[in-house]
């Protein structure tokens, strides 16, 4: 899914990540709860159904968060854009980036996903979660930040 237009085409994207599928966790959780209450007889169909509903809807959501989502490294250039019905585009020159970061719990480690944290010249931090291997999309990103 093309998702960023760069104004130069000699610029070529070296790597292009994408969100992990650890995503689905809570509509995953909707689920097992919802079918749970609906096996508690017929008093609990409308809750439980409730359950499912919002499982279905949370689902469809997240489904469409982890197929918008990328996160873009280029020869001189990071891009990332996320989300459905609000948009987060972020585009930063690499000679601007002072570090990169990955937060991974225990679960992270595990399944290959965690937080990929990027501070800027200036003081500026953005954080981007559930990234699908975090370490590699770091790794991309330093080797790239021109050495001054």
């Amino acid at each position: 899914m093309k998702l960023f237009e760069r104004s130069t085409t000699e610029e070529k994207i070296l790597y292009q990540g994408s969100m992990h599928w650890i995503a689905y966790t809570g509509s995953l959780l909707w689920l097992v709860f919802g079918v749970f209450i609906l096996r508690g007889g017929d008093a609990y169909k409308t809750p439980g159904g409730m359950f499912l509903l919002l499982a279905i809807i949370t689902g469809i959501f997240t489904f469409f968060k982890i197929k918008t989502a990328c996160y873009i490294v280029g020869e001189k250039w990071i891009a990332v854009q996320t989300g459905v019905l609000y948009r987060l585009s972020f585009e930063m020159s690499l000679s601007k980036i002072v570090d990169v970061k990955v937060e991974q719990g225990i679960m992270g480690r595990h399944f290959d996903y965690g937080t990929v944290v990027i501070f800027g010249a200036g003081g500026t931090r953005d954080a981007f979660h559930r990234i699908a291997a975090p370490n590699e999309l770091r790794r991309e990103i330093i080797e790239r930040i021109p050495s001054t």
